[in-house]
Parts: structure tokens; sequence; C-alpha cells
């Protein structure tokens, strides 16, 4: 996925007015330069306190600008009570010999199989 944008005057970068960028959310995220090993999953380095913290910018899952999602606070909400409800009650390990691989499959990623097996916590 690749987003296009238009530089308009004020623009917060080194572009001239009407300049045509490009930018890649994917590529974005997976910046060597932004995060240590960034293809691991890693949700503590957004924790306070982390060294070196990554910039809030550079994470851009819903886009950016006048276009960015109108639901991603709720998607951001949404998700959060989820996982905690899942992680609450259940534990969930990969199959042996399974592994997450994100998939692009239209506008957003997903983790293409997620073969899971699920346990009650007691």
């Amino acid at each position: 996925m690749a987003i296009w944008r238009r530089a308009a005057a004020g623009w917060p970068s080194s572009a001239r007015c009407a300049t045509s960028t490009v930018y890649s959310p994917y590529l974005l995220h997976r910046r060597t330069d932004l995060y240590t090993d960034p293809d691991r999953c890693a949700p503590d380095r957004w924790e306070s306190g982390h060294t070196p913290p990554p910039l809030r910018e550079a994470y851009i899952p819903f886009g950016a600008g006048p276009r960015k999602c109108i639901g991603d606070r709720f998607a951001f909400h949404a998700t959060t009570l989820t996982l905690a409800v899942i992680a609450a009650r259940w534990r969930l390990q990969h199959l042996p010999g399974t592994r997450a691989r994100p998939t692009i499959g239209g506008p957003t990623l997903s983790p293409g199989r997620l073969r899971l097996r699920v346990a009650t916590r007691i």
C-alpha cells in the first residue's frame, strides 16, 4: 500500500510546495534506522522509558494528515478491549511448526492463516 500526498505551503519537510510524494506505511514501519529489529513483534517498544523511544510519527497504521482514517481511535480502543478480554480468559499458543506471516490482502496487513491453540486460563 502506498499513500500519495501533495506538499502544500507550510509542509513540514524539505519538499517544495506542490511536490507530489508517495510513502508506504509498510516500508516505513520496517526501517531499521527507526526500529531495532523491526520485523520482531515487540509491543514493549512503545512503553515509556524504552530506549531509544520510537518516534510517534514513525508509526502510521491509519495514514496521516487530513485523509487519516476517521475510525483510528475507535479501532485502537476496540482492539485493546478485545485483546484484554481474550488474554484474561484464554491462553493462545502457536501450533508446533507454524509461524505467523503478514500478508497484504487489500489496504491492510493481515496475519494470513494464523493457527493457534486456545487453552482456558485457570
